[in-house]
């Protein structure tokens, strides 16, 4: 089996390399969201938007519209022939983002779609209604949630895919008048979903970018839980910037 690589870049943005291929994961790099000047990012991109694009990215995964995810400043700077996955309805988005963009793939929870030798299969996700997440096939298995809290349909996951090799983990304080809504997973959420999916590695992200709370404090919370249930071998922690190989 060939390897794959993750590079962990901020936030919710990953770069993935796989069967030959380079995948973006919601991609934000911009020092602060759109329209929200103050609300600045405690540490650069692991990796600058100029590196990305000498990347040369085959495709970019988009799970939903919050402005934490959907960065229209730096999507605008990809080329115009860039493949997109996207949420059902969400075509309209991305070209309002750049009109020019041409190779957009909208896909419905659990569709999935081939694409140069992977298989991308979309996701439920309990967060915004029309959000979702992916998983990509290929010589591993990866599972990127976007934004999610818990939800019913994990408990399908093991069913529907034959393994698990990464589980990123969304993870973020759950402050009280969004937790109605459930809307992502703090380090309760995250050892559940864990004991749900049984991946191989279990990667926190989504923390310590933007000023909610200190840096490393949810995954390290994490880690000691899932130290308590004597899964701690499943836990990686990908520093800013830093690449993870699995062979």
């Amino acid at each position: 089996m060939s390897s794959t690589k993750i590079t962990y870049i901020g936030h919710a943005t990953l770069l993935i390399e796989m069967n030959g291929l380079k995948i973006l994961t919601d991609p934000i790099l911009g020092k602060h969201l759109r329209y929200i000047v103050f609300f600045r990012r405690k540490l650069k991109p692991g990796r600058t938007l100029e590196q990305l694009l000498e990347d040369n990215i085959d495709a970019i995964l988009l799970s939903h519209s919050h402005l934490d995810h959907y960065h229209v400043p730096t999507l605008r700077k990809f080329p115009e022939d860039t493949p997109f996955f996207v949420p059902l309805e969400y075509k309209s988005k991305v070209k309002s983002a750049y009109k020019h963009f041409k190779d957009i793939h909208e896909l419905d929870v659990w569709q999935k779609e081939e694409f140069n030798g992977i298989t991308i299969t979309a996701v439920p996700a309990h967060h915004p209604r029309e959000g979702q997440g992916y998983v990509i096939e290929g010589n591993h298995t990866l599972y990127f949630p976007g934004d999610t809290g818990l939800f019913e349909e994990l408990h399908e996951f093991p069913n529907r895919f034959q393994r698990l090799d990464v589980v990123f983990l969304p993870m973020m304080p759950r402050f009280k008048f969004i937790r109605r809504f459930n809307p992502h997973i703090d380090a309760f959420g995250a050892l559940e979903m864990v004991k749900i999916l049984k991946p191989k590695y279990a990667i926190p992200i989504h923390f310590g970018f933007y000023p909610m709370r200190n840096y490393l404090q949810l995954p390290l919370q994490l880690k000691d839980l899932l130290e308590k249930e004597g899964l701690i071998h499943l836990f990686y922690l990908l520093e800013n910037g830093e690449t993870l190989q699995l062979i």
